[in-house]
């Protein structure tokens, strides 16, 4: 039997309108997370912190769906239930170069938990901040409140300083990042800065999770951390970080 051959203006005008159901997605997406960056930049009245153990981060009022999160790449490794809640727990596995000689699995892992469809808490595990300053993380975090987003670029750019009351013990250098990644995939020098970058693989075993390339910018001399690139699917975060006592970081 011979298939009839759609005429050139229906495939034309199907191909224009899942376009612009994309873009319609893309946009109501990006919608929800102005609001969650809005949420940020008042950080006191939106989210309930807690790091007794960890860091627990609660949203009072949820913006982001779990289709949200999946577009922008994020697949969990597993999901359990709690009680009316879902738990999704994202990792990812860095890849060292080939010639690094490695023992064991490094990884970035934390937890989201969703109540009604929505994005509500965050967690961290405990094993990372005795290598991490908590302060520092949650800096970082709040800062996405106040970072420049460029649509176009798809892009988002935020400093990170700790207010004059904060004072971490230490501040995060390579040797503690090292402890925590691994080897990264490629390194070199440039400008009296050592640039590592991480290849990191989705441990999503339906195999739909996206990787992440993180590029981290540390000073050649005292090895202390000044920059951090997160490469996601569908974007780029990007934070410079002005460690204590010294000027803001150069551009």
């Amino acid at each position: 039997m011979t298939r009839q051959r759609r005429p050139r203006w229906w495939r034309v005008s199907v191909a224009g309108g899942m376009i612009g159901l994309m873009l319609c997605l893309s946009g109501c997406v990006y919608l929800r997370l102005l609001q969650l960056k809005r949420q940020l930049a008042d950080f006191d009245h939106n989210f309930v912190l807690s790091t007794a153990s960890g860091l627990h981060l609660r949203c009072l009022e949820p913006v982001l769906l779990t289709s949200d999160l999946r577009w922008l790449g994020f697949e969990p490794a597993t999901i359990r239930r709690l009680g009316t809640s879902e738990q999704w727990h994202i990792r990812w596995v860095t890849q060292p170069a080939p010639t690094a000689a490695v023992k064991g699995t490094f990884e970035i892992a934390f937890d989201l938990t969703f109540s009604a469809g929505r994005l509500s808490a965050l967690t961290l595990a405990d094993k990372y901040f005795g290598l991490l300053p908590k302060d520092v993380v949650i800096a970082a975090i709040k800062s996405l409140g106040s970072g420049n987003v460029d649509r176009k670029q798809r892009s988002m750019q935020s400093s990170v300083a700790l207010p004059a009351s904060a004072s971490p013990m230490f501040w995060p250098d390579r040797k503690m990042v090292a402890a925590i990644l691994g080897p990264p995939t490629e390194e070199h020098q440039e400008s009296g800065r050592i640039v590592s970058r991480f290849h990191c693989i989705s441990a999503d075993p339906s195999g739909k999770g996206k990787d992440i390339q993180i590029k981290l910018v540390f000073d050649a001399i005292t090895g202390k951390l000044l920059q951090t690139s997160g490469q996601l699917p569908v974007g780029n975060i990007n934070l410079e970080f002005t460690p204590p006592g010294e000027g803001s970081p150069e551009p």
